[in-house]
């Protein structure tokens, strides 16, 4: 790696923007990993386990249906409507959890628009980031930004393990939607900034183009299968903890996400771009176009909760001219 020469500064990372999204995206992830129990409020109103994976795959649905006009809102109307939009949704869907009485068609409904107000504020608080942080310390920028997500899961299962033994889900679900609502607060004072990158700007291209891009199959066939086994855990670890009584969900998220912030700090001190390319003016080619593109696709292919596949998309068209 090369060494940064004394006389190079870098741009400032931690601005009022930033900070304010990067404590936006913290509460809303908060609020979405308290839902990791909710398979036991569903075990509570009588579903078996068949039935639970159907509950909470329902969220992939929703996340399905509006990724396409998501992705096209952000280009077109800017990420700060889509993500007031998403937040006003998801504050919306865990309000609705607090009337679910029965495993009626309604419960999959809500999870239906849990998922799609999810994916709308998830993918566009990171572009949004990608937008903020300077192309000099891209990798670093987001990697920190991540982190902010990845504190809520180590902390959203615990929390909702002492939440839970001292009130009832209605309880849980009034705390999600709290957290929530803070986390719209939070979004409000975010402006649309224009991108960062100087490279121009080429015509868009359409969801499917990217999904069957030859170079890019790889990519998609690991992140499926990872994600696959990943959401198996997310969906049946309350059931098992509760049915084994053995461990705690609180401690295998706590350690899981724990990992993941090591991760996620280690890559964080590198920059985006070498010094040497800095000071000459060469610029990596990850467009927040193609770093938020990887964060969907990865995103949809399981009802994973958010914040799990961040690292993952720095991967897409790296490559420095």
């Amino acid at each position: 790696m090369p060494r940064r020469p004394d006389n190079l500064t870098l741009p400032p990372l931690f601005t009022r923007a930033f900070i304010l999204a990067a404590l936006a995206n913290a509460l809303l992830n908060f609020a979405a990993f308290l839902f990791v129990h909710l398979p036991g409020f569903l075990q509570q109103l009588g579903a078996g386990e068949a039935q639970i994976g159907r509950i909470m795959a329902a969220q992939a649905v929703g996340a399905i249906a509006v990724a396409p006009f998501a992705g096209r809102a952000m280009d077109t109307r800017g990420r700060r409507v889509v993500i007031l939009a998403g937040v006003a949704l998801f504050v919306t869907a865990v309000a609705m959890y607090l009337t679910i009485r029965s495993l009626s068609l309604f419960a999959y409904a809500v999870r239906v628009l849990d998922g799609a107000a999810t994916t709308m504020w998830y993918t566009a608080l990171f572009t949004y980031a990608a937008d903020l942080v300077p192309v000099e310390r891209r990798t670093e920028g987001l990697a920190i930004f991540g982190i902010s997500g990845l504190v809520a899961i180590g902390l959203g299962a615990q929390v909702g393990e002492v939440i839970l033994a001292y009130t009832t889900y209605r309880g849980l679900f009034f705390c999600a939607m709290v957290l929530a609502a803070l986390g719209l607060t939070l979004c409000i004072p975010l402006r649309d900034i224009p991108p960062t990158d100087s490279e121009p700007r080429g015509r868009a291209r359409h969801v499917l183009a990217t999904t069957v891009q030859r170079d890019l199959l790889p990519v998609w066939c690991a992140v499926l299968a990872f994600f696959v086994a990943v959401v198996a855990l997310f969906t049946f670890m309350k059931t098992f903890v509760t049915a084994t009584g053995a461990g705690s969900v609180g401690a295998f998220f706590g350690v899981y996400a724990s990992s993941r912030w090591r991760c996620g700090l280690s890559r964080g001190g590198f920059p985006s771009v070498s010094a040497r390319d800095a000071r000459s003016g060469s610029q990596c080619r990850v467009t927040p176009r193609d770093w938020a593109s990887c964060r969907l696709r990865t995103h949809l292919v399981t009802s994973s909760p958010p914040g799990c596949c961040a690292e993952l998309a720095m991967a897409i068209r790296f490559q420095c001219s």
